[in-house]
């Protein structure tokens, strides 16, 4: 559902940038219903995320809203072969949250307010408990090429191809980053010139 949701977004921005006055209030009543299946996504994996912690033990994750220096039984610690499962869970759902907090800030805010501070620190818990995964590192590429920060987006990306289980898409992706990162070096060099 969340791609057809931000697929519909995409349209109704496409069309009100357009000048079409009519989809305004189909707009409207699109985003609150896209604000609260995020909000319900956020809730959901934060949920899931706090329970296999409570139930199993902790992995050592910050959640948004929770205060690093108020819960010091939580951050870095070497993790038992034990809790590999619950730190699979944990790994996905951190994933999963992320992507969530990324597109409630690129799908429903102009982006000169967005804000990934949130969203990074889930992608990077999400590498230290599965640092063999290019999942995490593709996702704050993402992050990277949204902030227009070439280096890190191309550090991320290079993790993602490297890592034990590279990202599926990822050598399509570094091709397009580095393009990108081409058009944009000449543009900045064409404007430069006299």
């Amino acid at each position: 559902p969340i791609e057809r949701l931000r697929c519909q977004q995409r349209k109704y921005d496409e069309a009100a940038a357009a000048g079409n006055e009519s989809v305004a209030r189909d707009r409207d009543r699109h985003r609150e219903i896209f604000t609260s299946f995020l909000k319900n996504a956020e809730r959901f994996y934060v949920e899931v995320i706090r329970g296999v912690q409570q139930k199993y033990g902790s992995v050592g994750i910050i959640l948004p809203g929770e205060d690093w220096k108020k819960t010091p039984h939580k951050g870095p610690k070497v993790l038992p072969r034990t809790m590999d499962p619950c730190c699979f869970t944990c790994y996905e759902s951190l994933i999963f949250l992320g992507d969530v907090l990324r597109y409630a800030q690129t799908q429903l805010k102009p982006s000169s307010k967005w804000s990934f501070a949130l969203s990074t620190a889930c992608y990077r818990q999400a590498a230290y408990l599965c640092p063999q995964s290019g999942n995490p590192h593709n996702q704050l590429c993402v992050i990277f090429q949204y902030t227009r920060e070439d280096l890190r987006a191309v550090y991320h990306n290079y993790r993602a191809l490297f890592s034990e289980a590279p990202f599926p898409t990822i050598k399509d992706n570094f091709k397009l980053l580095f393009e990108r990162v081409k058009r944009s070096r000449r543009s900045a060099r064409g404007a430069s010139t006299p």
